[in-house]
């Protein structure tokens, strides 16, 4: 949730972080809504996502473009007023991704929980060039069940 010295702080950024803090503050909600009241077959193509892996090589602007994603998306998810979760940090990076064109794979995993026998955990993760952008918190003890990549729209360069 926004605090005062928040507010302050957002002030004090630049014009370019303002509007993508906006924008990840967007996406996490339209991602949120549709968690919580759309099939998730649906969201997949509501978000324009295809199974499968899809990472391919990208320049330096678009990797820095990428991580500056990840971190307004970081910020805006513990000041948003709606539980922001993995998932829909995930699924808000792949829209704020795809508007750029920038490729990137969105993975889910699940792991076991360690003193409940018959629990699983799962996590989503949002990964850009092998750069874990969010959902970064110890993804590696989650066994991968299924990966999303980003649709190319036509006029994006094939890999």
């Amino acid at each position: 949730m926004w605090r005062r010295y928040d507010f302050a702080k957002f002030r004090g950024r630049s014009q370019a972080d303002r509007r993508l803090l906006v924008e990840a503050t967007l996406w996490l909600g339209l991602a949120r809504a549709a968690i919580l009241t759309v099939p998730f077959r649906w969201t997949t193509r509501l978000f324009a996502l295809r199974a499968g892996e899809g990472d391919s090589a990208m320049d330096q602007p678009s990797r820095e473009i990428a991580q500056r994603i990840g971190w307004a998306l970081r910020v805006a998810a513990v000041r948003s007023p709606w539980h922001s979760t993995c998932l829909a940090q995930a699924l808000a990076g792949t829209g704020m991704l795809r508007r750029r064109r920038i490729p990137a794979t969105l993975a889910m995993g699940v792991a076991k929980i360690a003193n409940e026998p018959r629990s699983l955990e799962a996590h989503a993760w949002l990964s850009c060039q092998g750069v874990i952008l969010t959902g970064a918190d110890g993804w590696e003890k989650y066994s991968i069940v299924a990966k999303f990549t980003l649709n190319r729209p036509c006029g994006w360069p094939q890999a």
